[in-house]
Protein backbone atom coordinates (compact mmCIF):
# COMPACT_ATOMS: atom_id res chain seq x y z
CA UNK A 1 0.00 0.00 0.00
CA UNK A 2 1.23 2.94 -0.77
CA UNK A 3 1.40 6.19 1.45
CA UNK A 4 0.15 7.18 5.07
CA UNK A 5 -3.22 5.28 6.04
CA UNK A 6 -6.16 7.06 5.91
CA UNK A 7 -6.68 9.04 9.08
CA UNK A 8 -3.20 8.47 10.04
CA UNK A 9 -1.41 11.46 11.11
CA UNK A 10 2.78 12.18 10.46
CA UNK A 11 4.83 12.93 13.58
CA UNK A 12 4.60 17.15 12.28
CA UNK A 13 1.38 17.01 12.41
CA UNK A 14 1.32 15.62 15.97
CA UNK A 15 3.86 17.97 17.23
CA UNK A 16 1.95 21.21 15.66
CA UNK A 17 -1.25 19.97 17.25
CA UNK A 18 0.23 19.59 20.85
CA UNK A 19 1.31 23.38 20.92
CA UNK A 20 -1.90 25.54 20.89
CA UNK A 21 0.51 28.21 19.62
CA UNK A 22 1.91 26.23 17.00
CA UNK A 23 -1.91 25.52 16.05
CA UNK A 24 -2.88 29.14 15.91
CA UNK A 25 -0.42 30.22 13.68
CA UNK A 26 -0.47 27.33 11.45
CA UNK A 27 -4.39 28.22 11.03
CA UNK A 28 -3.94 31.59 10.57
CA UNK A 29 -1.18 30.82 7.65
CA UNK A 30 -3.76 28.48 6.09
CA UNK A 31 -6.18 30.98 5.90
CA UNK A 32 -4.16 33.26 4.43
CA UNK A 33 -3.90 30.88 1.61
CA UNK A 34 -8.01 30.73 0.99
CA UNK A 35 -8.06 34.30 -1.09
CA UNK A 36 -4.81 32.86 -3.30
CA UNK A 37 -6.62 29.60 -3.87
CA UNK A 38 -10.02 30.69 -4.44
CA UNK A 39 -8.49 33.06 -7.21
CA UNK A 40 -6.53 30.13 -8.61
CA UNK A 41 -10.13 28.10 -8.90
CA UNK A 42 -8.65 25.50 -6.59
CA UNK A 43 -11.49 23.60 -5.08
CA UNK A 44 -10.42 22.73 -1.19
CA UNK A 45 -12.98 22.55 1.82
CA UNK A 46 -13.12 26.12 3.80
CA UNK A 47 -13.01 24.85 7.32
CA UNK A 48 -15.23 26.94 9.95
CA UNK A 49 -11.81 26.39 12.00
CA UNK A 50 -9.88 28.50 9.75
CA UNK A 51 -10.89 32.40 9.19
CA UNK A 52 -10.04 32.32 5.63
CA UNK A 53 -10.47 36.00 4.86
CA UNK A 54 -12.18 37.82 2.04
CA UNK A 55 -13.52 36.44 -0.56
CA UNK A 56 -13.26 32.72 -0.08
CA UNK A 57 -16.79 30.51 -0.89
CA UNK A 58 -17.32 27.31 0.68
CA UNK A 59 -17.78 24.53 -1.72
CA UNK A 60 -18.66 21.17 -1.56
CA UNK A 61 -16.96 18.28 -2.50
CA UNK A 62 -18.50 18.56 -6.31
CA UNK A 63 -17.34 22.53 -6.47
CA UNK A 64 -21.12 23.66 -5.53
CA UNK A 65 -20.79 26.78 -3.37
CA UNK A 66 -23.06 26.24 0.11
Amino acid sequence: MDGPAPGSRSPRDRVVASRPQGRRSFLQRLGALGPHWTAAGVNFYATPKVAWGEGVVATDLNGVPV
